[in-house]
Order: C-alpha cells, then structure tokens, then sequence
C-alpha cells in the first residue's frame, strides 16, 4: 500500500494550511517480525520453573510487554515458580504434586519451563546429577504434551550463574555446567519441535558488557550469582520475547510537512493540520502501548546501555520531515514532552522512552501486572497450598480466583490505548544568553570563554544523599559530561522534606570562573536553583538564580562578573509540589553542571 499524499487546500482567506489524513497502516522496513508473536487471543500462558521464576521479574515483563503491546489478545498469565525446584519437584512436593496442582488445573495453552540452577547442585559436572536432569525434563515435556496436547511449550535453557563479573568458585565455573544443561534443553526442543528460548548467552554478553562500563554495577545484576536483579531479569524477558517473535514496533508516524504526506503502523491518524504560523496538529489512536522501562533503578540502566532492548522491542517511532523552524516543542494532550531540533525529527524521536501519557499509561499497567503476580503468590503460597486440606477450601479457591481474573480484566482495560492529540509548536535555542536549550546535545560555551569544562569529573557533596538508587544518587552524574536525561547520567538529591538542599562541586583548585551552565531532566518537581562561589567551601557568593519550567529539559547558562573559586555550589530552593513522572516531589534532579573561564 502506497503512502497517502494530499494536495494543500489552498486559499488566501485561510490563516493557515488545513489538511486531514485518513487513517493508514503502512508497516516500515525493519518493523515487521518475519513470524507472528507467539501468544495468541485468549491464551493462557503459564511461567513453571524454580525460585528465578518465582521471583516474577522477567515472567511480569513479558506480562506487562504482550499486554500493552497487543490490549486486544486478552491473554491471561500464571506464575508457578517454586524455589528450590528441580525436574523432580523440590520444596513444593514432588514432580507429580507440582505438575497436577501448579500446571495442569489451568489447563494452559502456552507453558514456559525453566529448570536447571539447582539440578546441578552448584557444583562441577556429574554425568549422573546430568542424567537425572535430561530424564527429568524429557519426562515433564512427554507428560504434558499427553496432557494437554494442545499447549505450545516453550523450554528455556537455565539462566546463568555469574562466573564473569567475579571468580569461578571451582575451575571452569558452575555456569560451564548450566551451558551443557542448556545444549541438552536445545536438543530436547528440537526433537520435539517446541521453541526453545536462550536464557544464558545474552545474560553473560550483558555482563561482560557492563564489567567493561561499571565492574560494581555489573556485579549487581546477579547480586548473588543466582537470582537476577531486575535488569538481569529485563535482559532474560528480552530473550523469551524474541524467541516468540516479539515486534519491534510501538507505532511508527511519517509525516512529510512539504507534502503534505503521512505513514503510519499499527496507530490511526487523523486530523493532520498544518497552521500558518508554523504549528502542526493531529490525533492519534493508537494500536499499542510502549514498554515501560524504569530507568531509575541501577541494574535496568545498566542493562538498557549494554543490550539492544530498545532497538530490538520499544521503538515508537515518530518522523516529521521538512519542517521550517529549527527548533519544534513536542506537546501530547496538552504535556509538553521536550523541545527537538529539526534534525531530531528527521532522523525520528523514539517517543517509547519519553516521560509521554502513554508513558504514563504503560507504567500503570506494569504497577498492576506487579500487584496481580503478587495477590497471586499470596493466595496460592498462603492459602491454597497450605490450606489444601480444609472443608470448604474449593469454594475458597473459586473465590481467590475469581478475584484475581477480575484484576486481569482491569489490567486488559488500563491497556487499552486512548486517542492522543499531538501538536508541534515552533520553538528557538535561545542562542541569547539564558538560553534553554533542550534535549541531550552540548550546549555551546558562549564566546569570549575558553571552551574546557573545569567542572568535568569533579567531586560532589550534597546535603542530601539518595541512598536509594546508585544509578540516580551517585554525585558524580553531576559531572560526569553528560546531558542525557536519565538514570546513571543524572543527579538526583534524597527525598528529604527539608529545604533548601545543596550540593557542592570541589574543583580542587582556585579558578577564576565567569560562566556556569546548568540543566534540567524533562521529569520531576525541580524549580528554583541557586548558583553560588566560594574559595574556602564555607562562605558562599549568589552569582545566579533561575525558575526552571517543570515537565520540560532546560538548560540555563549563568553569566557573571569573572571570580575567583574553588567551590561551585547549586541550591534547590523550593519545588513544584506537582509529580511529573514518578518520582516524589522531594527529590530534585539535574542533569549537569558546567564551568568556564573568560578569556584572559
């Protein structure tokens, strides 16, 4: 299907162009998936495995991911990992007992198993431990397919125990075993004709990768070799995802502002206009939401930069070509999502990891995948199980039940996506000085100011330390050269109630200073920062004051009579008591500090 081209009504009456674009569903090159996505409408898609599944991570991500990504499938999705779980059952009664009260009652259409960590024994390679393992999981396999010969199987090879971001306990590592567990689990799908999902490759490439960025943080991906924080368990949703042919695409908007032309995927448009004063409005009703990615927790930043996630699984792709103005303000139902240049919107924005309503929207279908695992867990784990011997415990199962099914249909719903109205507004860089310039590019240093930044890599105090997150709390975000607006490249104070707050930069030596930038991230209450110079860290000088604008990514640059100091002190002193994102209006961001010294 060709793009829909329409012709400018013209007219001198008219104070702008006006033009309506019928809907279009047009799929780019490179966003279609050469099969169909695995799960199908109505599904019911059960996670069986030990404590790695029990820890519902990567089985809520790829929850939350098929939910918001197709609203229409109406899938439904049960956890019964056990820790401790081997082929041969474990903590939770023997294989028999699992597979007849955990599997087999929900009468599933898609199974995913994972075992393997502890069949092992976490220690080197026994041909007998491997035996028993390969007899087990072929025996599983044969059991279910005579039981519920209709379920599609997915078997996942073991995820991996971490022999790379510190030393092998014994020589060759227990991950070398799990990788002969893995080989055997290949095999047993290929027989059998099941998909099979590789769980441990990826991972260890993901650690290797962020050994090389951040040895500390890398560690902390599988903290305890074992058990993956959350963005170990990210990159494992990643993998099964990709084995189910999961779609690259949130929705993908071409618009050609000279045309005027426009094409799109898996989203309706309608109401394209263009004004005479610059500005471009539309609607869109889109098919699907975008995965919601929390970039403020440590191991998902880091598993974010070291993987391709984005380029593989999120990508809302909005592309608008030929426009006049240099410089155009994104605003989606009234929320202004950041000021791009017009190169941005040649090349595309990836609105998929913009703080967007639909955004929003994602993330609460995620909080509620996360309580709905958990009811889940609690009724079985605290109720059912234990309780299985009691009189009227059927009617309390039914019950149980029913109520999680109803969380379901919430979940269903909240996914649903909801008519959006774009505008594009023309904007400047304020090449002034004071300018706001917004997005991740360096801003430039004012002329008459030599161009090195004094302030790159220098050490920070702040009266309020985030000992929350290290991705968001390390002070050296503040100095670190970056402008980009998330986790690990973006200072974040402490949620203390307490203001004014501070945080202090030591330029180790006495410099003579005339110009100091400074920014915001697109999200969170920051509001008013003060700028001020010290020599001995004690006694501070007000050089500069600035009410940054919430819900948008400003920089403001700070000009002053030239002084000498070593201390470069900015003040939160007040902040916006409304929430943009999901950080807690205590906390104040910012996404750089820059110094500069005139030209003698």
């Amino acid at each position: 299907m060709n793009s829909l081209n329409i012709k400018l009504l013209q007219n001198s009456r008219m104070l702008g162009f006006l033009c309506s674009i019928l809907t279009l569903l047009i799929l780019p090159h490179g966003f279609s998936a050469s099969q169909p996505y695995e799960i199908k409408p109505g599904d019911h898609v059960l996670f069986y495995g030990d404590s790695i599944t029990e820890q519902r991570l990567y089985t809520s991500f790829v929850e939350t991911y098929t939910i918001t990504r197709f609203p229409t499938l109406n899938a439904i999705f049960t956890n019964s990992g056990w820790g401790g779980d081997r082929v041969t059952g474990g903590y939770g009664g023997n294989i028999t007992t699992r597979l007849n009260r955990d599997l087999y009652p929900f009468n599933p259409n898609v199974v995913t198993i994972m075992l393997g960590m502890n069949d092992g024994r976490n220690r080197a390679f026994e041909q007998e431990t491997y035996d028993t393992y390969a007899n087990g999981l072929a025996s599983i396999v044969k059991d279910i397919r005579s039981k519920l010969p209709g379920a599609r199987i997915t078997l996942i090879e073991p995820s991996p125990y971490d022999d790379y971001t510190r030393e092998p306990r014994f020589p060759g590592g227990y991950n070398a075993v799990l990788l002969k567990y893995g080989e055997y689990v290949r095999n047993l799908a290929k027989e059998n004709g099941l998909l099979c999902a590789d769980l441990n490759a990826p991972v260890v490439l993901g650690l290797k990768r962020a050994y090389l960025l951040d040895p500390k943080g890398a560690q902390d991906i599988i903290r305890d070799r074992i058990h993956p924080q959350p963005g170990g368990h990210l990159l494992m949703a990643a993998e099964l995802l990709k084995a189910w042919n999961a779609p690259a695409i949130v929705t993908y908007v071409e618009i050609d502002a000279s045309a005027p032309s426009a094409k799109a995927a898996n989203t309706k448009l309608s109401g394209l206009k263009f004004y005479k004063d610059g500005l471009v409005k539309w609607t869109q009703l889109d098919a699907a939401l975008p995965f919601p990615i929390d970039f403020r927790e440590a191991t998902i930043a880091l598993a974010i930069k070291v993987s391709d996630f984005i380029q593989t699984l999120n990508q809302q792709l909005l592309i608008v070509k030929n426009l006049k103005e240099d410089y155009y303000e994104l605003i989606i139902d009234e929320v202004s999502i950041g000021v791009y240049k017009k190169e941005n919107f040649d090349k595309g924005i990836n609105l998929a990891i913009e703080n967007t309503p639909m955004l929003e929207q994602a993330q609460k279908v995620h909080n509620l995948t996360v309580l709905r695992n958990n009811v889940r867990r609690q009724n079985w784990r605290n109720i059912e199980v234990p309780n299985k011997d009691a009189k009227n415990i059927d009617e309390v199962v039914r019950d149980l039940r029913t109520g999680e099914l109803a969380l379901v249909k919430l979940q269903q719903e909240l996914a649903r996506p909801l008519p959006r109205h774009y505008t594009l507004r023309p904007s400047s860089a304020e090449a002034a000085l004071g300018r706001s310039i917004l997005g991740p590019e360096q801003p430039p240093v004012p002329q008459g100011y030599n161009p090195e930044n004094l302030a790159l890599k220098k050490t920070c105090e702040t009266t309020d330390l985030n000992r929350s997150s290290t991705a968001w709390g390390a002070t050296t975000s503040l100095t670190d050269g970056s402008w980009e607006a998330k986790a690990g490249s973006t200072f974040c104070t402490g949620n203390g109630r307490d203001f004014p707050k501070h945080v202090t930069i030591d330029l180790q030596t006495t410099q003579t200073l005339g110009c100091i930038i400074a920014g915001v991230p697109p999200f969170g209450s920051t509001r008013t920062i003060i700028v001020s110079l010290s020599m001995n860290g004690k006694k501070f000088n007000t050089v500069g004051e600035y009410v940054f604008s919430q819900a948008k990514e400003e920089k403001r640059t700070f000009i002053f009579r030239p002084q000498e100091a070593r201390y470069i002190r900015l003040t939160y002193a007040d902040k916006y008591e409304e929430r943009v994102g999901y950080y807690d209006p205590q906390f104040m961001f910012t996404t750089e500090v820059e110094a500069y010294t005139p030209v003698k």
